[in-house]
């Protein structure tokens, strides 16, 4: 397991692939902790997953996946 580790982390790609994840989970994680609300009603659903979409789909469209990612 220490070798996998070793070798993931220094690996270009495995740091490209933490450094998109770090960047794009933040936008997932916002979505989920919204959806967690005790308060959030159907409007609210609609309105969190079409933000979501939005920041994940302008991602793409600009290139942007975080500044240190491949």
């Amino acid at each position: 397991n220490t070798q996998l580790l070793t070798s993931f982390f220094t690996n270009p790609d495995g740091l490209c692939a933490l450094n998109f994840l770090e960047n794009v989970l933040v936008n997932i994680q916002q979505a989920e902790l919204n959806l967690q609300r005790t308060w959030t009603i159907a409007v609210d659903l609609y309105r969190i997953i079409t933000n979501l979409m939005k920041k994940l789909e302008q991602r793409l469209n600009d290139k942007y996946f975080g500044s240190k990612t491949c």
